[in-house]
């Protein structure tokens, strides 16, 4: 995913419509995308700003004077919690067909992409700014012929296409270099233009500090859609790119809690230090530092014209509960924009929750989560078909994959993420029940356990060489007769019994090939 610390303003892009080979269409399409990119680039920053809690607070200056406020250093990890409580609850478990297949060339494309570990920072960037973008290109990587990129909003754009239902075109910016070795600045030196017709690379070169201008160069797209796929939290037919966790009523909550901490503070120090008073007493007398005289342990004092004592007091000490009872306020406020339990906000409740209360305040995260899926369901879905394609070979197109291909659907871990104590109760019940014993015998019952995708399919590789040397047992013992299917063989979908002449059994599956010798000298293998 680009950094935006790589690009210090927009105008850093240079007049890159005007290069070289750039047909008058794409210049027009690319023209409008860097408009768009720069409009929008200061809210995305504010937002990657609220989110690292990179702000300055915004003071009334009436509680806390201007000297106070440029000491007083407040944050807050509201935002962020805002973005990384939803995203946490969006884990992709793996690509499979309707049948319940899994597609090895789609396992290794994705693993060979290092999917699994782009997606979590993906879903931060997409939550964090509405929205980010997935590219694909040729280009070998491992095994696989495909290349996907993430990138966030900082560094990409796209315009929707209302007609299609898809965007029309799009840009992001591929690499960065300094325009000086050793220089923390850098600018964008390889930006790509993606159409439904072709990918245009734009390049240009930095020599001795010397930035060159920007020439394209234009590779022909099959796919008959860009090789560009969105992927937008809560989209909606006028905002098709969705809308960020971090809105406006979280930034002017986020800001009124951060005033309310330097209050807090202020008043803190005020109640280290109360106020105290000294009536009668000569102010010539105390000619040393009034706080060294607060701090001392010996108070003198002498008596006034009249012979009489002066009179020592302290003023009373302001309550906190104030404060408090607005923290809770603001709490709630962003509790109801977000989603997210109060107690997750660091705000103590008078009583505990039980575990009923607790799982109804995570009711509507948890429906959150699972619109998310859905939507980013859809885009994965996009990209897999399109990456399947690409790595089939040059002008291959998602319309040359088969129909069963074409069914491929994301799996995702369950976003109310149960304890595997309940779910396993669940799914016992669910498999006890009189003809449903067959459930526990899928792969669905141990994913439903919440079993790792890998632990899954490990248990089922030595369980299908189990069922095999238990049918080759029975073989050689004459239990069976010149069968040549069993049960677990059709169930686990992977073990394969033959027998030939009564004397030659073969197993394949998952766990390999193995080999024995019969009872009557006959190599089982």
């Amino acid at each position: 995913m680009g950094n935006v610390m790589d690009i210090f303003n927009p105008t850093a892009i240079g007049d890159i419509c005007n290069a070289r080979g750039l047909g008058s269409q794409e210049r027009e399409q690319l023209s409008r995308l860097i408009t768009l990119w720069q409009s929008k680039l200061p809210n995305n920053r504010l937002r990657n700003d609220f989110y690292h809690m990179h702000v300055n607070v915004e003071n009334i200056g009436i509680a806390i004077s201007p000297e106070f406020a440029s000491i007083l250093n407040a944050s807050c990890g509201w935002p962020a919690k805002s973005v990384d409580m939803l995203a946490q609850r969006s884990v992709p478990d793996g690509f499979k067909l309707e049948s319940g297949r899994h597609v090895p060339d789609i396992d290794r494309i994705m693993r060979d992409n290092n999917f699994y570990y782009k997606y979590p920072m993906a879903a931060t960037s997409e939550l964090m700014h509405s929205t980010m973008a997935w590219t694909l290109s040729r280009g070998r990587v491992g095994k696989s012929n495909v290349r996907i990129k993430s990138h966030s909003a900082e560094t990409a754009a796209m315009i929707w296409d209302g007609g299609e239902e898809r965007i029309e075109c799009g840009f992001a910016i591929i690499e960065s270099n300094p325009i000086t070795r050793g220089s923390l600045t850098k600018v964008p030196t390889v930006v790509n233009l993606y159409t439904a017709e072709s990918t245009v690379v734009l390049k240009r070169s930095i020599i001795a500090g010397t930035i060159d201008k920007w020439s394209a160069e234009y590779v022909r797209n099959p796919m008959g859609r860009p090789l560009m796929e969105p992927m937008s939290f809560s989209p909606s037919m006028t905002r098709p790119f969705g809308k960020s966790r971090i809105s406006r009523a979280v930034m002017s909550i986020t800001m009124s809690k951060l005033r309310e901490d330097m209050r807090t503070e202020m008043s803190a120090e005020f109640n280290t230090t109360p106020q105290k008073y000294l009536l009668g007493a000569d102010e010539e007398a105390f000619d040393m530092d009034r706080y060294k005289a607060y701090c001392g342990n010996l108070f003198i004092t002498n008596r006034d014209e009249e012979g009489e004592l002066p009179e020592f007091g302290q003023l009373p000490q302001v309550s906190f509960q104030p404060h408090m009872d607005y923290v809770r306020s603001l709490a709630a406020q962003f509790s109801g924009e977000t989603s997210i339990p109060i107690s997750s906000l660091g705000v103590i409740h008078d009583n505990p929750a039980s575990a009923e209360a607790i799982n109804a305040c995570e009711r509507d995260m948890v429906q959150l989560a699972e619109s998310l899926n859905n939507t980013n369901g859809e885009s994965l879905r996009n990209v897999a078909l399109m990456a399947l394609a690409i790595d089939r070979g040059i002008g291959v197109s998602i319309d040359d994959l088969t129909d069963e291909e074409l069914s491929l659907m994301v799996d995702w871990h369950d976003p109310a993420m149960p304890n595997i104590a309940s779910t396993a109760d669940a799914w016992v019940k669910i498999a006890s029940a009189p003809g449903a014993e067959w459930i526990a015998q899928t792969e669905e019952y141990l994913e439903g356990m919440n079993i790792p995708r890998a632990k899954r399919a490990s248990m089922l590789a030595q369980k299908r060489q189990i069922d095999g040397r238990a049918y080759i047992t029975d073989v050689v013992e004459g239990n069976i007769g010149n069968s040549t299917s069993s049960v677990n063989s059709e169930i686990y979908n992977g073990t394969q019994v033959e027998r030939t002449g009564g004397e030659r059994v073969r197993i394949e599956g998952a766990g390999g090939s193995d080999e024995e010798t019969g009872s009557n000298g006959s190599i089982i293998a």
